[in-house]
Formats: C-alpha cells, sequence, structure tokens
C-alpha cells in the first residue's frame, strides 16, 4: 500500500501508534491509554464464554494499546489510526476500535516486532462485533499465514503451540517414538492412528541412535530411559549433526527439569498424561506449522533433495545479510538480484512461501528501483528469512 492520507481527526483518530512520538495525541480511536486499556482487556477476557467453536489457529494474547491501522474504503481512499490489539494467531488479529467496519475491506496493520522494530501486515477484515458503547472488536484475517512465535516469542517448555485444531491426515512422515513402557506406546500409537505418520518405536537410547541414522522427521522421547535421560540422547543427536525437532515426554513437569531440556536445546516438551488432541497439536508444531505452513521447508525427510535443506538455509543466512546491507547502502540492483536468485531456488527445495515474498519484493525493487520505496516488501522479505533460518 502507498503512503496513506491522513484521516479526518474526528470520524479517525490517531495516535503515535508503534514507535511514534506525539505526547499529546490519543493512543487509540477508544481514547483510552494504556492503564485503562489493559483494564478493558481484562474485562472483556473474564466476561467472554468458552467457545464451542474450534479454530484452526489458536489465539494469543497480544495486548498493545496503540497499533496503527490503514483501511482502505471503496473509491480508494486511505485513512489511518491507531486501534488496540487484543489478540493474534498464525491467521489473524483481533483489535479494539470505536466504528463500525464493513467487512472485506482491504487493511493493512503495523504490529511491534522483537527484533525488526515494526512489521506490517496486509489483510482483510473479516468481522466487526459491537461490544458496549463505542467498543467495536474487529477480526482481521492476514493474506497469509504468520508465524506468530516470531511476535509473542512462547517459552518452548510451556506447551504453547499454535494450531487449536489439527487435521490428523496433514500429519505426515517418521515419528521415532523412544519410550521404554510398552504401553505408554501403545497409548501413542492408538492417539496418532488417524495420522498418515509412519512410527518407529525404541525402548532405549541405544535402541533409538540406531533408528535416527535412518531419516526421520521427528523424535518424541521420554525423559528418563533405562541407559539414560532425553537430555543424554540430545547431546548425542545434535552431535551426530541430527538437527530434527525432538519433543520431551515426562511426568516430571518441575522447573529443574524443564530447564535442563531447555538448556539442551530440547524442541518441545509435554507433561504426561497425554491425551490426543494435545500430541497432535504438539506434532502440528512442527509437522505442519514448520513445514512449510509459516516458512519452513515442505520437503519431506524422504524427498532426495531433503539433504540439501541444510546447505540452502546457510545460503539464506547470507542472502539475509547481503539484503540488510544493501538496504543500508540504498544499492536496489543487489537487492533485486537476490530476489530473484531467492525466487529461483527456494521452491526446488520446498520454501514456497519464502519464493513468493521474494518475487513480490522483487517486483517492488524493479518497479520503483528504490530501496526506501520498497522497504516494507524489503522487511518482508527480510522476516521471511529469519523464520527459515529458524525453522531449519
Amino acid at each position: 500500500m502507498s503512503q496513506p492520507q491522513s484521516p479526518n481527526q474526528r470520524s479517525a483518530p490517531h495516535g503515535p501508534g508503534v514507535g511514534g512520538t506525539d505526547k499529546n495525541a490519543r493512543l487509540n480511536t477508544l481514547g483510552l491509554d494504556a492503564r485503562s486499556t489493559e483494564a478493558l482487556l481484562e474485562r472483556m477476557d473474564r466476561a467472554q464464554p468458552p467457545s464451542n467453536v474450534r479454530r484452526t489457529h489458536l489465539r494469543w494474547p497480544f495486548r498493545h494499546a496503540s497499533v496503527p491501522l490503514e483501511l482502505l474504503h471503496p473509491g480508494g481512499l486511505r485513512v489511518r489510526f491507531n486501534v488496540i490489539c487484543r489478540n493474534i494467531s498464525c491467521g489473524g488479529l483481533g483489535v479494539l476500535h470505536s466504528a463500525f467496519v464493513h467487512t472485506g475491506s482491504r487493511c493493512a496493520v503495523t504490529l511491534p516486532h522483537p527484533s525488526r522494530g515494526t512489521e506490517t501486515l496486509e489483510g482483510v477484515i473479516s468481522r466487526c462485533r459491537h461490544h458496549a458503547g463505542m467498543i467495536h472488536e474487529l477480526g482481521i484475517r492476514f493474506d497469509e499465514l504468520v508465524d506468530v512465535r516470531d511476535f509473542v516469542k512462547p517459552d518452548r517448555m510451556s506447551e504453547c503451540y499454535s494450531l487449536e485444531r489439527v487435521d490428523p491426515e496433514k500429519l505426515q512422515g517418521c515419528v521415532v517414538v523412544v519410550e521404554d513402557s510398552q504401553m505408554d506406546q501403545t497409548i501413542i500409537k492408538h492417539f496418532l492412528r488417524r495420522t498418515m505418520l509412519r512410527v518407529r518405536p525404541a525402548q532405549t537410547i541405544e535402541a533409538a541412535k540406531k533408528i535416527c541414522k535412518e531419516p526421520c522427521d521427528l523424535i518424541l522421547c521420554d525423559f528418563h530411559l533405562p541407559d539414560g535421560d532425553a537430555v543424554q540422547f540430545l547431546s548425542w543427536l545434535r552431535a551426530e549433526g541430527v538437527h530434527v525437532p525432538v519433543i520431551a515426554v515426562t511426568c516430571d513437569a518441575s522447573g529443574p527439569t524443564r530447564d535442563r531440556l531447555r538448556t539442551a536445546e530440547c524442541d518441545a516438551f509435554l507433561a504426561k498424561p497425554l491425551t490426543e488432541d494435545k500430541l497432535l497439536r504438539a506434532l502440528g508444531e512442527f509437522l505442519i506449522m514448520d513445514r512449510g505452513g509459516a516458512g519452513g521447508s515442505s520437503l519431506s525427510r524422504d524427498d532426495p533433495k531433503a539433504a540439501l535443506i541444510y546447505e540452502f538455509v546457510k545460503e539464506i543466512e547470507t542472502y539475509r545479510q547481503k539484503i540488510d546491507d544493501a538496504v543500508k547502502q540504498a544499492d536496489a540492483m543487489t537487492c533485486y538480484i537476490i530476489c530473484q536468485q531467492l525466487k529461483g531456488t527456494a521452491p526446488c527445495l520446498g520454501f514456497d512461501t519464502l519464493a513468493k515474498v521474494a518475487e513480490r519484493a522483487g517486483e517492488q525493487v524493479a518497479a520503483t528501483m528504490s530501496t526506501e520505496e520498497s522497504s516494507r516488501a524489503l522487511q518482508e522479505l527480510l522476516g521471511a528469512c529469519e523464520r527459515a533460518l529458524r525453522n531449519r
């Protein structure tokens, strides 16, 4: 979207927003300060009854008193104002505004980002619900899935997952289950009965080492095993260059156990007793969200080209640094060349999302030959590179 026009102050009051400096302007269209905003969101969360509707993507609290929202009205009029942000998911955002907005309206929202300062996401208003007084809750559906963990930065040992509902048939590949209890092995296989996963069981670390010499997509490992624990197994895996996701499963949910797993760079934690829903959501985090759904490769580890992914990811880090340097030097041609390289190579290795973002950025740079005018597209490309690196 191009630079927005200044909105009418009465119909669309605006404040400093993310990174703003106007101390006299209102933070949001509801005229609430940060403390009043927090109190309002607390009341709304307490008053909201549990929903029987299961969404695909889980909503995470993402409270901000002021985020800029740009609306594109019929006829091409663009207005920009600041709204209250309530929650976020991989597929969209919930915000509070002072007036009705037509569903289907195009929009762009600028969100605070832990490492990139801000990131602008485009989408469409999918719902507008009146609460009380002037308070209207808008639902924004993003044009493309985002990795919500980029914004929220959850503790991987806290059982926080992006998906609220998982289609079992979308879980594909090979899972190694390291568990010495035959009953627990049987329970896990039962929970995975509707998936497309191949389950390879092991009852000891030594048995698991032999199995893991062959490609697999994920390892589910009990913490306490007859010949060691999950931390020791993780150390061996990483030393051997095996970087598949590892989910630790244990009855011991104590802080020290979680700390040991966190230090060992375990990818996730599941506390027993397991449920089918919790297990599927945990697997979906790595086999759906990280496999192309939000930036990773969609290739199965059985694919002959999968062996090239690690080398390509190292190239992505180089590309990311070159783009960053080129933006600082206003070198549009270098940015364009890198966009074309990513657009051509990324799809071959299953990085379809990265390829699409690179294509859009390349088109924008080619049209303007300006890194400043293409800033938003290039920032989106840097974000896509970071997600691919995190999901390696």
